[in-house]
C-alpha cells in the first residue's frame, strides 16, 4: 500500500506553497489565502483516499489445459466488494514471459456484495514457468490529485509449453521403424519366443520387470527385448546450447525436440529424455511420459552451462547419455558446433541404433564437424534458428519414420 500525489497534485502543491510564501513576503493577503487554499485541498484530497480505501477481493483464475508459446489466452478475474466501493482502476502487472508492461481496467462503483467481472487478453511470449504478480487497486480523489495503490489478489503461476509443430504423422500407429535394414515389430507374433532376462539397470523401465526371476535371484530382474528397444527413443537436448548471446539457438533446440516428441509418441514409440536439468528414464505410462518431457523442455533454464575443464575426466552428461542411448533403437539429439564436446556426444551413439542429430549453431556449421557425425552413424544436418523443423526432420529421417 502507498499514496502516490499525482503530477498534478503536486504541481498545485507547489504552486500553493510559493503563492503562500510569495504573499508572505509581499503582504498581499489575497496571495497567501489562495496559496492556503491549494495546499489544503491537495492534502483534503490525500486524506480521502487514505481514509476510503476499497473492500474488494479479487479471485483469479488461471484456464485449464495446455498452453503453448504464440497462444493468445485470457486471465478472468471476479471482484467482489465487502462493502461499498468508489470507481477504481484494476491493474495487472505481466512478467516479461507474457508480455510485460501491465494491463489496466476501470471498475466501476460496486455496491456491498456486487461483484464485477473482467476478462484480460495475454500473449504468450515465452515458454516456461511465469508467475504472475498480485493485481494493483488504484483509488483517485475527483480532483485527481492524489491516488492509492492497494496489491488485491494474489500471485498465480502458469506453465507454457514449447510450441511442438506438426513434422508429418504417421501412415498408422504400426508401421514400421527402419533401422540400420532391420524391420522392428511392436509386438511377437503368437507363441514366438524372444528377449532375455537381466538385472535391472538404472533408467529401465520399471514395468518390464520380470517378478518370478527377481524372487528367484533376490535382485531386480528386467524383459530385455530388442524389439521393444528398437520401439524405444531417446531424445537428447545438449545444454551447451544455452548461451546467452544466441537464445534462438536454444530455442530452436527446444522446439525441434518438442516436435519430435509428438511426431514418435504419434508413431506408438516410447520416449526418455535426457537435458541438463532433466533426466526422464522410464517408469510411467505414455501419457504422463509425453506430458512430462513437455514440462521439461518448458522449463529448461535459458543459462550458459559452466564450460567443462579440460581434464581426463568424462563428461557426466556423456556418460548419462551413452548408457541411456544403449536402451534405446532411435536417438535424437540436438547439440552446438563446439568442437571437442559435441565429438564426446556424437561418439554415444551405440551400434545398431538408429540417431538423428540437429548441428545448432547461430550462423554456418562448419561442414567438417558434419561429415564427424555422419562418420559415427549419426543421420546428421546442420541447422540455424532460420531452418524449418519440417525441413530439418526430412532431411534427417528420410523414409525412417513414414511422413
Amino acid at each position: 500500500m502507498r499514496l502516490i500525489l499525482t503530477d498534478r497534485g503536486r504541481a498545485t502543491l507547489a504552486a500553493g506553497a510559493t503563492l503562500v510564501v510569495a504573499g508572505a513576503a509581499l503582504g498581499f493577503e489575497e496571495l497567501t489565502r489562495v496559496g492556503m487554499v491549494a495546499v489544503t485541498v491537495v492534502l483534503l484530497a490525500a486524506l480521502l483516499v487514505v481514509f476510503f480505501r476499497p473492500h474488494v477481493e479479487v479471485e483469479a483464475e488461471v484456464g485449464e489445459g495446455a498452453l503453448t508459446t504464440g497462444q493468445v489466452t485470457t486471465l478472468p478475474l471476479r471482484l467482489r466488494a465487502r462493502r461499498r466501493c468508489p470507481a477504481a482502476r484494476l491493474s495487472q502487472p505481466l512478467p516479461s514471459g507474457l508480455g510485460g508492461g501491465s494491463i489496466e481496467v476501470l471498475t466501476p462503483a460496486l455496491r456491498a456484495g456486487s461483484t464485477f467481472e473482467v476478462t484480460l487478453t495475454v500473449r504468450l511470449a515465452a515458454r516456461g514457468r511465469h508467475e504472475i504478480p498480485p493485481c494493483t487497486i488504484t483509488r483517485e480523489d475527483p480532483f485527481g490529485f492524489a491516488e492509492r495503490v492497494l496489491p488485491a489478489g494474489s500471485s498465480r503461476t502458469i506453465t507454457v509449453l514449447p510450441l511442438a509443430h506438426d513434422l508429418g504423422l504417421p501412415s498408422s500407429r504400426s508401421a514400421d521403424l527402419h533401422s540400420e535394414g532391420v524391420s522392428a515389430r511392436t509386438s511377437p507374433l503368437p507363441g514366438e519366443e524372444y528377449g532375455s532376462i537381466r538385472s535391472y539397470q538404472v533408467g529401465d523401465d520399471l514395468r518390464r520387470i520380470h517378478w518370478p526371476a527377481t524372487a528367484h535371484r533376490g535382485e531386480l530382474m528386467t524383459r530385455h527385448d530388442e524389439r521393444t528397444t528398437a520401439r524405444h527413443a531417446l531424445l537428447v537436448l545438449d545444454p551447451r546450447l544455452a548461451d546467452r548471446s544466441f537464445p534462438d539457438v536454444l530455442e530452436w533446440g527446444v522446439e525441434m525436440l518438442a516436435s519430435a516428441a509428438l511426431t514418435l509418441d504419434r508413431a506408438g514409440m516410447s520416449l526418455d529424455l535426457l537435458t541438463g536439468s532433466a533426466t526422464l528414464l522410464g517408469g510411467t505410462d505414455e501419457r504422463s511420459r509425453r506430458e512430462e518431457i513437455m514440462l521439461a523442455l518448458a522449463t529448461t533454464p535459458v543459462v550458459m552451462r559452466p564450460p567443462r575443464l579440460q581434464v581426463a575426466v568424462e563428461d557426466p552428461f556423456v556418460g548419462l547419455v551413452r548408457d541411456a542411448a544403449a536402451r534405446a533403437g532411435l536417438v535424437v539429439l540436438v547439440t552446438g558446433v563446439r568442437d571437442a564436446e559435441t565429438r564426446d556426444l556424437l561418439l554415444t551413439l551405440p551400434p545398431g541404433s538408429q540417431g538423428l542429430a540437429c548441428l545448432v549453431a547461430p550462423g554456418q556449421v562448419d561442414p567438417a564437424l558434419v561429415d564427424v557425425a555422419r562418420q559415427a552413424g549419426w543421420a546428421a544436418t546442420p541447422c540455424t534458428p532460420r531452418t524449418g523443423y519440417v525441413d530439418a526432420w526430412r532431411a534427417m529421417t528420410g523414409d525412417a519414420v513414414p511422413a
